[in-house]
């Protein structure tokens, strides 16, 4: 076994001054660092290969070179080296000469990058050679061929194999493509600026109306309407926030028990409100605990790699079956996806995403974005719902910040995190119940919950 150091002579600002070193600096940090991976007996040093600015590695060979001057013992190698972007000849020339220099030290790794046109962990690349899809296309025409003659074999392990392939080129959720659901994020303060606390007030202190805010009882949804359930992370360029909601019913004779017991947990990541497919459920008199939404729980499909959706996902949750059949609710698939019940002129359940900007590991600096999904329910049907079932509905917000540094590529291994949650029960009759007992109303037309 051998141990080494690959670099990419990233050009980022120093995390400690925030200050970024010229060029021609950090390129003598590189050598010098080359020279004292010698010294302290490592076996390698590597070098990348980028074309962007913040990468001064776009010549390895010359970088590898200069490092053969300086060195004696340690191997040279490039990590990897790009032969989609250079002449393959060129580049047996260039090592060849490092080689000679080097007196045999030289390495070359080669590969084809890591953005569009490259493989994943075996997958097809999003841009590949033109020749590539008249292969795919000529295989594909014999399987076909081969289909038509000869029976399928028998499902394995009750998976049919060749369905699952086939649907790995197909859209996630037909049909819709998944960009189609990428709305306009939505007005609500934290998602645009940063809170005007100090950090370390932000970070350890969570008001009660922020968790109210959550479920869309203090302006964060439309007047009459309320969020179900949620997932949404909001950037700022020293602060990032995750929060999520989650629904469900429950008895209302063991409704404050359940409250209590749930709140008392340390980490909300040790339990979880079921929806109506959750093994997590239970109806045992008196208790009951059971979901009243259906959740997505695949994977995306071929569109996962469609450029506009940014970092949207499938639709994540729904009406389950006994709200759906109570109101004989149908989804219409556009923008933003709802559930319309027969007969009327308002949905009782819209489905709302967005994401400020694809996911990319090139930006240098943290910014303002935000990406996330929420539902959003009528409050008159979710109160027309409980009232038929005799149920509550149980809530769980959780919201976790994060202190970061502004540069996105900095290392951060006591990065400052903080979990809040609370368990709040919606009772039937318009009450919001938490721990500690009555913490204000719902479903009155004009919602005034104290703070």
């Amino acid at each position: 076994m051998k141990i080494g150091i690959h670099s990419f002579a990233a050009l980022f600002p120093d995390p400690r001054t925030g200050e970024t070193p010229s060029a021609a600096d950090r390129m003598a940090g590189v050598l010098d660092e080359i020279e004292l991976a010698e010294e302290v007996g490592l076996d390698f040093f590597g070098i990348g290969e980028h074309h962007r600015p913040e990468f001064l590695d776009s010549a390895p060979a010359m970088i590898l070179a200069a490092a053969a001057a300086r060195t004696s013992r340690i191997g040279l190698t490039s990590a990897v080296t790009v032969l989609s972007a250079d002449d393959p000849v060129r580049v047996f020339q260039n090592f060849a000469t490092l080689d000679l220099i080097s007196r045999g030290r030289a390495e070359i790794v080669a590969g084809r990058g890591y953005d569009l046109w490259s493989h994943r962990h075996g997958s097809l690349p999003t841009v590949e050679r033109y020749s590539t899809y008249l292969e795919w296309h000529a295989m594909l025409c014999v399987a076909g061929e081969l289909l038509a003659q000869s029976p399928l074999g028998p499902e394995e392990y009750g998976e049919d194999r060749l369905r699952s392939w086939l649907e790995g080129f197909m859209p996630t959720q037909p049909p819709s493509w998944l960009s189609d659901h990428r709305g306009p994020t939505p007005l609500l303060p934290d998602l645009w600026w940063q809170d005007d606390r100090t950090d370390n007030g932000w970070l350890r202190n969570c008001r009660g109306d922020e968790y109210l805010g959550e479920l869309g009882l203090l302006g964060a949804a439309p007047e009459g309407w309320m969020i179900v359930s949620a997932s949404l992370t909001s950037n700022h360029p020293t602060r990032e926030q995750s929060s999520r909601v989650n629904s469900a019913l429950v008895s209302p004779t063991t409704a404050a028990a359940l409250t209590r017991a749930l709140q008392s947990v340390r980490d909300p990541w040790d339990f979880r409100i079921p929806d109506e497919n959750d093994d997590l459920q239970f109806d045992e008199a008196p208790y009951r605990l059971t979901g009243w939404l259906s959740s997505w729980n695949g994977d995306s499909r071929f569109d996962d790699h469609d450029p506009t959706r940014f970092d949207i996902r499938a639709v994540q949750t729904w009406p389950g079956r006994r709200v759906a059949q109570l109101f004989k609710l149908v989804r219409r698939d556009q923008s933003p996806v709802d559930w319309i019940g027969s007969g009327r002129d308002e949905p009782s359940f819209i489905y709302e995403a967005w994401s400020d900007d694809a996911p990319s590991e090139h930006a240098s600096q943290r910014t303002t974005k935000s990406e996330g999904w929420r539902l959003l329910a009528k409050i008159d049907d979710v109160a027309e719902f409980l009232t038929e079932t005799g149920d509550d509905l149980i809530c769980e917000i959780s919201i976790e910040r994060r202190i970061r540094s502004p540069y996105s590529h900095s290392y951060e291994p006591e990065a400052k995190r903080k979990k809040h949650f609370k368990i709040v029960v919606l009772t039937r009759d318009g009450r919001i119940n938490d721990f500690k007992g009555n913490a204000g109303v719902w479903k009155k037309p004009r919602r005034r919950v104290p703070t």
